[in-house]
This record gives structure tokens, C-alpha cells and sequence, in this order.
């Protein structure tokens, strides 16, 4: 996409908008570095891994990043999970998939799961039900555990657009 762009004359800017606004055109855009108009505006923002708030959660004082985290593909080799019980919060498909993928690490691999019956399709239950280092916690909470990771949605990373 950016090479297609740059061949028709675009100019692209790598930085972090800070503000936008789209009530008219052409569209104005700001950064820390400078202000531009534009008339359009690609916003590929990424997103942010939605958590759950407990004790020990937290960024400042808590254990992200140091036994929790919010993607088993980046953290999951990690030594600190190695051979030992690892939990998922979730009951979809990314909660599953997470679930699966680390058994190749953790000794086991609790999904924590806060209703009844899991949201994930059935070829992704039946999958994570079928391992035998997958046990699945229905009508359960975090207390404790060696690692943690969240499988419970992202949020879209637009807030600056308000």
C-alpha cells in the first residue's frame, strides 16, 4: 500500500497524530512536529488489548509485562512461563488459539473463563477442549497464578479522534 501510494505522489508522514479534524475539507491534521491539510486521510491506528482490573494488574505496581501480558506469541517463550501454570482470560476464539499455542511452553494452560459457556466457535472449544494440558474454569475470577494472559478483546486506538 505504501509503495502504490508513493509512486501516485503521496506524501506520508511517519509520526504520531495527536488531533484531526475531519468536520470539513480539506482535512486538517496535527503532530507534535507540525500541522498539514490533507484531502484524505488514511487512520490506521492499531489497537490496544483490553484488560481486566484486579490487584496486581496494573502497569505501575503491578505484573505487566513481568507475568502478565496480553499476547502469548510475543511473550509466551518467555523463561519466566517455562514448565509452569499459565492462565487466559477469554472465552473466544483468541482465547482459545492463545490457550493452544502455549501449552508448548506452560506445564498447563488454564483458560479463566467469568460465564458459563464459552463465545469461541466450536472448532476452537474443540480444540482447546481436546488438549490434554487445556483445562477450562467456567464461572471463575483471577486469584492467583504464575502467568497471566489477557484474550478478552482490543479496543480500537482512536480516542485522539474525540
Amino acid at each position: 500500500m505504501r509503495k502504490q501510494s508513493l509512486r501516485f505522489g503521496t506524501q506520508i508522514y511517519s509520526e504520531t497524530v495527536t488531533k484531526v479534524d475531519l468536520s470539513c475539507r480539506p482535512f486538517k491534521v496535527w503532530t507534535d512536529e507540525k500541522a498539514v491539510t490533507a484531502d484524505t486521510v488514511i487512520i490506521s491506528t492499531g489497537a490496544v488489548a483490553k484488560r481486566m482490573d484486579f490487584p496486581g494488574s496494573d502497569e505501575a505496581t503491578g505484573f505487566w509485562n513481568k507475568g502478565i501480558s496480553a499476547c502469548a506469541v510475543c511473550d509466551g517463550a518467555a523463561p519466566i512461563f517455562r514448565n509452569k501454570p499459565i492462565a487466559v482470560i477469554g472465552g473466544g476464539d483468541s482465547a482459545m488459539e492463545e490457550a493452544n499455542f502455549l501449552t508448548k511452553y506452560g506445564s498447563k494452560v488454564y483458560i479463566i473463563h467469568r460465564r458459563d459457556s464459552l463465545r469461541a466457535s466450536k472448532i476452537m472449544q474443540q480444540r482447546a477442549r481436546t488438549n490434554p494440558k487445556i483445562e477450562i474454569l467456567y464461572n471463575t475470577v483471577v486469584e492467583q497464578v504464575s502467568g497471566l494472559f489477557f484474550a478478552i478483546g482490543h479496543k480500537p486506538a482512536t480516542d485522539f479522534l474525540q
